[in-house]
């Protein structure tokens, strides 16, 4: 999340490993969050050029995170013991499956496309916002 002055001030680490809200009910599908206000931000449409380069750019950086896929398992696993309620028994594995360590770079590419386009509008996320902002008062 970032606030009114454009500072980071709440990343869910929750959310990239496995613990959700709500009594860890698993509402939210998307594989990450990208919300209608974001893509107007991009331009409106997959076809705005704003919109390709952040495409372009996220595959990019899931290609060159997925070459240190083994380093952040280690670091993952070194807290998995931490007692925080993120981390479950299979943690490690699910993270290590999100790499897609078992396809080449273009099949990698296609694969993060693929999260990119099933996150777009996703309809789980619309209403996970409304329900943070009912229950925590998170304005989304």
């Amino acid at each position: 999340m970032i606030d009114e002055s454009g500072h980071l001030i709440h990343i869910d680490f929750g959310f990239i490993f496995d613990w959700s809200p709500g009594k860890d009910m698993g509402f939210e599908s998307a594989n990450f969050k990208l919300t209608e206000e974001f893509i107007l931000i991009l331009g409106g449409n997959p076809k705005a050029e704003p919109y390709k380069l952040f495409v372009t750019k996220v595959i990019q950086g899931f290609l060159a995170v997925r070459e240190h896929a083994d380093d952040f398992c280690t670091l993952t696993e070194l807290m998995h013991y931490s007692g925080f309620p993120c981390f479950k028994p299979s943690s490690v594995a699910n993270l290590e499956q999100r790499f897609r360590k078992d396809l080449n770079n273009f099949a990698a590419a296609h694969y993060m496309k693929g999260l990119i386009e099933d996150a777009h509008g996703k309809w789980t996320t619309k209403v996970y916002d409304i329900i943070q902002y009912k229950q925590n008062k998170i304005v989304f």
